[in-house]
């Protein structure tokens, strides 16, 4: 990733946390760790996340499903052809 995109990628997760924060809900240190690879790059998989972070596959979903339910992110496709949102 290029300087450029990694300093955008920063931003973005840090407008997600400050809208966040207006909703009451607080992301936590993993929780932020995945919203950055999804600005990153927003066809990951989450065995692709799960590589990069060094986390479990279970760990992962867990934190997604966390995300998901907290109207944070939205999968939109398939798990393989699809892409996240950032909802916030």
């Amino acid at each position: 990733m290029t300087n450029q995109g990694a300093k955008q990628a920063n931003q973005a997760v840090k407008r997600t946390a400050g809208k966040l924060n207006q909703k009451n809900i607080f992301l936590k240190n993993e929780e932020k760790q995945l919203v950055q690879l999804v600005a990153d790059k927003p066809a990951i998989t989450q065995m692709e996340m799960a590589g990069q972070l060094g986390w479990s596959l279970g760990k992962v979903k867990h934190y997604i499903t966390k995300l998901k339910k907290n109207q944070v992110l939205e999968r939109v496709g398939t798990s393989q052809k699809g892409h996240w949102n950032i909802l916030v």
